[in-house]
């Protein structure tokens, strides 16, 4: 329980994180490409110091790591511009609600139908609707000019639900006891390679300018960030990789958290349909999650 506990903080965290980009006016993508880095560079410190450079390469799962990290770069890229333009409650709403792709996954992976009933199947229909609602303003000249943004969070929505179904696959296929670190490590790697290549182009044409506040936007960044990824891994251990009952619980928790958040820290509006679609959120994966308390 305790790591669902941290992976719920550190989750809501990174939502924060973009937040602040905007207020102290971070380059987003300088402040991605580091905190990349800062992962790769922490998980290699947690690594055993006997550890191989190249023996992370033979792994059967390394191939998976490292295509999780360009998407890992691609999903963080996307939720930063999602922030930016539609505000933190409809990125992280929209995020975590993608756990509808994951929990069908594990239905289908594991073959257990028979937990798909009709109140599970009322649940994920109800995401969706949240989805709809949450991503709505109730201003009718906002909501036009903001119409054509409805590809931000749907993109969020179907890049996370993939890269977390993926995670468990691996997780539960590929991924042996003890080497959890060992994969977010590679995975880190590939997104750091990945953020880096477009960057590195820029900055030799001298279309970037680098600030130090990107650099320290970057470390507080990564940090939330690998710890996210390394405790989801071992919550899905812990718990047997069941992810139709991990992703529910855990993505409420960090919808909760961060839409706190959002309202304490930041003072964000939030119009009629959107406080429905937070609603119709808590119901969907109160519903989702229902075998695990009825």
């Amino acid at each position: 329980m305790i790591y669902l506990l941290l992976f719920i903080l550190s989750s809501s965290l990174l939502f924060v994180n973009f937040r602040l980009f905007d207020r102290f006016k971070v380059n987003r993508k300088q402040a991605i490409t580091v905190n990349y880095w800062v992962c790769f560079a922490l998980g290699a410190l947690l690594l055993p110091r006997n550890d191989s450079f190249l023996g992370h390469f033979q792994f059967d799962w390394t191939p998976f790591a490292l295509i999780l990290g360009f998407l890992f770069y691609l999903n963080f890229t996307l939720t930063g511009l999602t922030v930016k333009k539609l505000g933190l409650t409809v990125t992280s709403v929209s995020n975590k609600m993608s756990l509808v792709i994951p929990v069908v996954f594990s239905f289908v992976f594991h073959q257990s139908w028979d937990n798909l009933n009709l109140i599970t199947a009322t649940g994920l229909l109800l995401a969706f609707i949240a989805i709809f609602f949450v991503s709505a303003s109730s201003n009718p000249t906002e909501l036009k000019d903001k119409k054509s943004l409805i590809f931000l969070p749907v993109s969020i929505f179907l890049l996370s639900g993939f890269t977390d179904s993926l995670s468990q696959w691996c997780s539960e296929t590929k991924v042996l006891e003890g080497e959890q670190n060992h994969f977010a490590w590679l995975v880190f790697g590939g997104a750091a390679v990945s953020s880096s290549l477009l960057i590195l182009t820029r900055t030799l044409k001298g279309k970037v300018d680098w600030a130090w506040k990107s650099v320290l936007g970057g470390i507080t960044l990564g940090l939330p960030n690998y710890a996210s990824y390394f405790f989801l891994l071992q919550t899905l251990d812990s718990f047997d990789h069941q992810g139709d009952f991990v992703f529910p619980i855990a993505n409420l928790g960090v919808i909760l958290i961060s839409s706190l958040m959002s309202f304490g820290l930041f003072s964000d509006k939030i119009s009629g349909r959107q406080w429905l679609g937070l609603a119709v959120s808590a119901v969907s994966l109160a519903l989702i999650s229902s075998k695990s308390w009825l």
